[in-house]
C-alpha cells in the first residue's frame, strides 16, 4: 500500500509512530502509556510503539483486535462523512472497539458521539467503508 493510500485509510499526517507514540494496548488497559522505540513493530505500513515487550507481544498476537476503529480517525467526524485527526488523549472503548475523538475549541466530539452511539457507529462504518473503496490504491 502506498503512503498516499495509508493517509486515506489511517489518521496519519506523516510517517512516524502512530497514535502520538502511545502504546495502543494501554488504552485497553485504561491508562495511556507512551511507547518506547525499543518496543516497536510495523503493521500495515505503520510504526507502532509499545511501553513493554509484553504489550508488543499482546499486539502481535492479535493486531486486528487492537487497531482502532475507522483507521484512528475521529469517530464522530467519520459518522458525519468527514475525516478529522483526533486528540489521542480522548478515547473510548465501546463494545471492545477503540474509538478516538477530536476536541477543538468548544467542541468535544465524544460528547456528540454519546448523543446516539448506535446511529453514529452505523454511519461511521458506512462512511469508512466508502472511504476505503475510494482510496487511491483502489481506483
Amino acid at each position: 500500500m502506498s503512503y498516499n493510500g495509508l493517509a486515506q485509510k489511517y489518521a496519519i499526517v506523516e510517517q512516524k509512530p502512530v497514535f502520538d507514540g502511545n502504546d495502543i494496548i494501554s488504552y485497553y488497559d485504561g491508562e495511556i502509556l507512551k511507547g518506547k522505540k525499543d518496543f516497536q513493530t510495523q503493521y500495515d505500513g505503520l510504526t507502532l510503539y509499545f511501553s513493554s515487550q509484553k504489550n508488543l507481544e499482546r499486539f502481535t498476537a492479535d493486531p486486528d483486535g487492537y487497531m482502532p476503529e475507522f483507521g484512528g480517525w475521529c469517530a464522530t467526524a467519520m459518522s458525519m462523512d468527514t475525516r478529522l485527526v483526533p486528540n489521542y488523549n480522548f478515547y473510548k472503548i465501546e463494545n471492545e472497539n477503540l474509538l478516538f475523538f477530536a476536541v477543538q475549541a468548544f467542541i468535544n466530539a465524544r460528547t456528540l458521539w454519546e448523543r446516539d452511539t448506535v446511529e453514529n457507529f452505523k454511519n461511521a462504518v458506512i462512511n469508512y467503508d466508502k472511504l476505503l473503496k475510494n482510496a487511491p490504491e483502489n481506483n
